[in-house]
């Protein structure tokens, strides 16, 4: 994401995250640690760490509903789930 913000020409560009299953997880914490994402599509998030992804520690203080919370405080976040196209 930094690289990106770096190229001249795309200074301006809204970014938008996409991932899917435990990369979901991954890219919703990443966008809780870089300013101005526009949009963050995760499908398939996992309920909870415990199911992926995991990051030490992380379930003494929050679980992926709350990390969810927080990044919708800052972007526009959809969820996909099994049914969901």
């Amino acid at each position: 994401i930094q690289a990106l913000r770096r190229v001249d020409w795309l200074d301006d560009a809204p970014v938008a995250l996409t991932a899917q299953h435990r990369m979901a997880g991954i890219v919703l914490y990443a966008s809780l640690f870089e300013p101005d994402i526009d949009r963050i599509d995760l499908r398939h998030l996992p309920d909870s760490h415990h199911d992926g992804p995991i990051f030490l520690n992380v379930l003494r203080y929050m679980d992926l509903p709350q990390a969810v919370t927080m990044a919708a405080e800052r972007s526009r976040v959809r969820l996909y789930q099994e049914n969901d196209s």
